[in-house]
């Protein structure tokens, strides 16, 4: 069944197999769209997102393209966001019910990236969904995983979905972002959003935007990470 919602300046349709869950849904939309705008400011967000709620693996696999590990529960694409519903959560995935919040502000936050640049490094724009979810990662990072990350474009350029996840991307990518914004200013992190790694010299632009050489960005997310 397909709900219409208004929140705040965004048009949501919500794909729901349980439309009692509509007030549910739309409570936690308005949490999430609060804490993501706290980092994006009022001026950035999509006109209209579309919002399936799955309630099976295969249904999420049919939807994605491919077959997914237990604990990916969303996947967001231009302004459309699959993810699999609360109702489900524990039978469907390797997560609890509470988990959820997180995960509709993860995909959230991909929606709102993708209005500034949805061609953006992917480290940054996993780092800032997995920062405003409050998705800690663990510190620890094989050394092995680290050097294939620099050696492949991770940093300066765009690696892989796969070569990302099976390289200790999305722990590279919190630890990364979060000393980004320990050590610069929101505004100018968020302008490294507008780099596209397809069009832009990369090295050029941190240089531009942050006054330090991209070796200072590898060699910060070098010392916050326990390489092991």
């Amino acid at each position: 069944m397909l709900l219409s919602s208004q929140i705040y300046k965004i048009l949501f349709t919500i794909n729901i197999q349980e439309p009692d869950q509509k007030k549910d849904i739309e409570i936690r939309l308005k949490f999430a769209l609060d804490k993501i705008s706290e980092f994006y400011g009022s001026d950035v967000h999509p006109q209209q997102v579309y919002l399936n709620l799955i309630y099976s693996r295969d249904e999420f696999n049919k939807k994605i393209g491919r077959e997914t590990p237990d604990w990916m529960m969303g996947f967001a694409d231009k302004n459309i966001i699959n993810l699999i519903s609360r109702s489900v959560i524990r039978q469907r995935s390797s997560h609890s019910q509470d988990y959820f919040n997180k995960l509709l502000i993860h995909e959230l936050v991909h929606i709102f990236t993708s209005e500034i640049n949805d061609k953006a490094l992917m480290w940054l724009d996993e780092g800032l969904a997995l920062k405003i979810a409050g998705q800690e990662k663990k510190v620890e990072v094989p050394k092995d995983d680290w050097e294939y990350f620099v050696n492949n474009n991770g940093v300066l350029g765009q690696i892989s979905y796969q070569n990302f996840s099976d390289h200790s991307g999305y722990r590279i990518a919190y630890w990364l972002t979060n000393e980004l914004l320990n050590n610069f200013d929101k505004k100018d992190v968020m302008g490294l959003l507008k780099i596209n790694p397809e069009q832009d010299n990369v090295d050029k632009k941190i240089s531009e935007i942050l006054k330090i050489s991209s070796g200072q960005i590898i060699n910060l997310g070098k010392k916050c990470l326990r390489l092991i």
